[in-house]
């Protein structure tokens, strides 16, 4: 991380030789590092942490003095791992929940991959620089589903590019996991590589048998998010794995899977927290990280262990905890002031030394970006129908035939087959009397 304020200007305002910029006085430090809460003032200069403790520090004319009494001083919530394309894009994501105190996202990038390529997706990087906050990437190592020429597109040797940069923290989920159970020399290379460069490697293993995890353990995983049970997520923190609990649109697990820690009483210090991309709706009711420390402490967890596993269990997860995750003289000053400890909504947010949201409201200008200037792939084109043709959304059936297959949803993410007898009109399936069936078609590029 680049940082502006330097190490000797930092221990000259820690020992009251040069002003502060910012002073959070009075308040109660929740020291994610120790414990304990605290009741400390921190001194902030320019992007950084100088001081925490209960003595002044130098001010002049030009230092923002704030006035925290009755607040609890957090560090900024950390999200490890996000999908910032689920209707809304990096930038509209983090308008959203920066001010809801999340100051860091730890982002997939497949679709943007998929759709710019290597080099659009390193410039992409480049022009989100100046997003306030802090925006990380994991990047894929292979698509959701294989497709023609997939492993020429995966080249590992722009994936190893791409990791070399700073804002590359890591090689994102391979949700074909089996692969990975395989040996497949394509990933684990890439892999090794990304071990040797100090950088994480996301893991989804959904469905996976205690006895499986082993090999994808041994293949190099750092973390794994899809537990859907205490008892697969401790599974996990077993075989060494980041647990990444999570509660989402996707799949609102909290209520079982926090029975890791109310019940089997672990230890939580390898154990993080994750929206996984949830829908707009859901993050309007329920917020983003903040909604994750609530609802966690709503199920019984402490206040203090649902924001260590929010801000510097992330943190050191990611590698990063000596720049983030914790307020300690030295780290990067990301700061929340929260009225309490039930709703966890901060009144006001400082992310990389800048005041940027205040009671709910985005404070911090955000970037234009053009999407167009980065794809790189030809658009779809239909050869043979055109996109007005209705027969294109209907699905041809007689009497003779079969039942319909049908796609049941048992839950959100859980989907079984079901034959369906259907009435045939003019050789299409009819669906008018059905209002529980829809059509769904695919749209391959």
């Amino acid at each position: 991380m680049i940082r502006t304020a330097k190490r000797t200007e930092l221990i000259e305002v820690a020992q009251g030789r040069r002003p502060a910029d910012i002073v959070i006085k009075g308040g109660t430090v929740v020291n994610v590092y120790s414990g304990e809460f605290l009741r400390q003032n921190v001194a902030i200069y320019h992007d950084a942490i100088a001081y925490v403790g209960e003595k002044e520090v130098a001010v002049d004319e030009h230092t923002i003095v704030i006035d925290a009494e009755g607040m609890y001083v957090s560090p900024g919530f950390i999200e490890p791992h996000a999908h910032p394309w689920v209707l809304y894009n990096p930038v509209s994501m983090t308008a959203k929940v920066l001010p809801l105190g999340t100051t860091t996202t730890v982002n997939d990038n497949l679709f943007f991959y998929l759709h710019f390529g290597v080099d659009g997706f390193r410039q992409l990087i480049k022009d989100l620089r100046v997003l306030p906050g802090h925006f990380f990437w994991l990047v894929r190592l292979v698509s959701q589903a294989d497709f023609p020429g997939e492993r020429d597109w995966f080249d590992p040797r722009h994936i190893q590019e791409l990791l070399a940069m700073d804002e590359v923290v890591g090689t994102a989920e391979v949700t074909r996991w089996p692969l990975l159970y395989q040996g497949d020399p394509f990933l684990l290379e890439t892999i090794e590589a990304a071990k040797r460069a100090g950088k994480v490697v996301d893991g989804h293993t959904a469905g996976c048998s205690y006895e499986k995890l082993n090999s994808i353990a041994a293949s190099g995983v750092s973390a794994c998010h899809e537990a859907i049970t205490a008892e697969e997520a401790l599974h996990r923190l077993r075989l060494g794995m980041w647990t990444t609990l999570r509660h989402s649109s996707l799949r609102p697990d909290f209520p079982e899977i926090i029975r890791l820690i109310t019940e089997k009483k672990v230890s939580t210090q390898r154990i993080t927290m994750t929206t996984d991309g949830p829908h707009p709706g859901f993050i309007e009711r329920e917020g983003f990280v903040d909604g994750l420390v609530r609802k966690a402490v709503e199920l019984g967890v402490p206040p203090m262990t649902a924001l260590q596993m929010a801000t510097i269990n992330a943190a050191t997860y990611l590698q990063l905890d000596d720049e983030i995750g914790g307020i300690a003289p030295g780290k990067l000053a990301d700061i929340l002031l929260l009225p309490d400890l039930v709703t966890f909504q901060p009144s006001l947010v400082i992310a990389k030394g800048r005041i940027v949201a205040r009671d709910g409201k985005l404070l911090a200008p955000l970037p234009e970006i053009d999407w167009k200037r980065y794809v790189s792939k030809k658009p779809f084109l239909f050869a043979k129908q055109r996109l007005d043709d209705e027969r294109l959304y209907r699905y041809p059936h007689s009497e003779s035939d079969q039942p319909v297959p049908v796609m049941y949803f048992k839950s959100n993410v859980i989907t079984e087959r079901k034959d369906v007898a259907l009435p045939s009109v003019d050789g299409y399936a009819d669906l008018s009397h059905h209002p529980g069936l829809l059509y769904a078609a695919l749209i391959d590029r």
